[in-house]
Order: structure tokens, then sequence, then C-alpha cells
């Protein structure tokens, strides 16, 4: 049979968890950090039956706050919020298997792939005060001058879907960074989470 092309356009959300490994000698200490992340997509399914492949570009955009207690100007501490953001671009390409169901009008498919991607931007914004220093701002930027993380990464990951009336996709899945993007040797920072998304087809 000959293959079938239909676009695809859509978004969803992506919980994003960070987990990092500290080493020091022999002993370890394991800690994660919670993300909530937002993301677009535009892909090309080529239908070969009941296979499909399917490239595509994701944006990505992921933030999480935290407070505490900061170092103003990197020198005193003062109780305040961090919040950190980051954008993403990358290139996703998945193989799939589906099949028709109720005479046609569902398509229940699984699915695998790799997304290379790049960190685009990486900062994190301060908000202190206290009396002796009063209100203090500032960015830190995690691709800087003294770079935190490397901006490269390889997720893979699989998942399963739904096409409806073959006009609407719902999907979930999991990917998990393979690159190390830590700078510091020795801590080890992998990006990896769960996602569900709504494409449509055209």
């Amino acid at each position: 049979s000959y293959a079938q092309s239909s676009f695809l356009l859509g978004g969803g959300y992506a919980g994003i968890n960070v987990s990092s490994v500290v080493s020091s000698g022999e002993s370890s200490v394991s800690h994660s950090t919670p993300y909530m992340g937002f993301y677009g997509m535009f892909s090309d399914r080529i239908l070969f039956d009941n296979f499909a492949v399917t490239p595509g570009v994701v944006y990505g955009y992921s933030t999480r706050s935290e407070e505490g207690s900061f170092g103003v100007s990197n020198v005193t501490l003062a109780s305040g919020t961090m919040r950190e953001s980051e954008h993403r671009l990358g290139l996703t390409f998945d193989v799939e298997y589906g099949f028709d169901v109720a005479f046609g009008a569902l398509r229940p498919y699984f699915f695998a792939g790799a997304t290379p991607e790049l960190l685009l931007s990486s900062k994190r914004h301060y908000v202190t005060s206290d009396v002796l220093t009063g209100e203090n701002e500032w960015v830190e930027d995690n691709l800087g001058d003294s770079p935190v993380y490397r901006p490269f990464d390889v997720l893979v990951g699989a998942g399963a879907g739904v096409d409806i009336i073959n006009m609407v996709r719902l999907f979930g899945g999991y990917r998990y960074g393979l690159v190390d993007i830590a700078i510091d040797d020795a801590v080890a920072v992998h990006r990896g989470g769960w996602y569900v998304g709504l494409q449509l087809l055209f």
C-alpha cells in the first residue's frame, strides 16, 4: 500500500523532573527537582498501514519556584524567592504502531523514539529582602560565563495515544535524558519526566 502523510500541530503539559547525584569520595547524595512545563510541536506522520514514522520539531518551556535564603550579590544571605525558567528546542523522531477500531473511528497506537534537544536559555531570577540590604533582585544565567549546564541533550522515551476520526490525536509518554548535563564533574544531572498532549491532524 501507499504511504499516507498527515501534518500534526499541537502541544501539551510536561511534568519535568531533574535528578542530580552529588558525589564526594565514596559517598553520594541523590536529589530530585520538579518543574512545571508546557510545549508546542509540529510533526509529519508518514503512515505505512499499521506502522508510522513521525519526525517533528518541539519547543518547550519549563519553570519552578523556590522560597528560602539566597545570597544577595552572592555575598549576604537574605530570605526571598527564586524562579528558574528554561527554553528548549528539539527534533523528534518517533516510530509508532497502531490499528483501527470502531470501524476506523479510533486508532490506538504505541510509540517510541528519540529527541535531540538544545537548551536555548536557562536562568534563575532572585528577589530577596531584609532590613540590612533592603530589596535586591538579580539574575543568574546557567549557560553564561560560568555555566552550570551543558546545552545539548538526547532524550529517549515511549508512550501511547489514540487518533480520533483521523482529526484529533491524544497521547502521553515518558522521556529520559541520556546526557549528563552538569558541568561540574562531581555532580551528575539528567532530565526526564511524563507528558501529555493534544494534536490536530491535517
